[in-house]
């Protein structure tokens, strides 16, 4: 097997979110995994789901997320949503400090609730209700060419902030 994922149905919700993938190496490269979401995405619209969802990103820290897979999901069209809005349980309000970049990317991105999202909105108007806000932590000069790669649509304010 080159590639593999693991499906959650989501009936009562109307949506149909990835919980797991994998690829070996060479299949990763050659994009192999993309047309197997593709289909999974197709046969949800076939079943007459409204919503699909690459799930939440399986960042080691936290609620920093990985630009290459905040860009690949965003050229895919997918919107970001507070990750309590799907799975309750991961609902809350945390605090990270990031101290550098050494162990991340430069730069890396956080989501976090807007002001404006500290009520969780219900399924399915979360996905209307911009209550992300995207901060891009960078070790450069904080100005926004470091963020012109990353697409903000879904989130109601973009900011750059420099880490030293």
């Amino acid at each position: 097997m080159e590639v593999g994922s693991i499906w959650w149905m989501r009936p009562h919700e109307s949506v149909l979110q990835m919980r797991f993938s994998a690829a070996r190496p060479g299949a990763r490269s050659g994009r192999v995994m993309r047309t197997v979401y593709l289909d999974a995405l197709q046969y949800a619209r076939e079943n007459g789901y409204a919503y699909g969802s690459l799930g939440n990103d399986p960042s080691l820290f936290g609620h920093i997320v990985q630009p290459g897979l905040f860009n690949f999901k965003s050229r895919l069209g997918f919107t970001p949503v507070p990750a309590g809005t799907l799975a309750p349980r991961l609902a809350g309000v945390f605090t990270e400090k990031v101290m550098s970049l050494r162990s991340l990317s430069d730069p890396s991105l956080v989501t976090s609730l807007s002001e404006e999202g500290a009520d969780q909105t219900p399924w399915p108007k979360a996905i209307e209700n911009k209550k992300l806000d995207l901060i891009v932590l960078t070790g450069g000069s904080n100005d926004e060419s470091s963020s012109r790669s990353f697409r903000a649509d879904g989130f109601n304010r973009k900011h750059v902030l420099t880490v030293r």
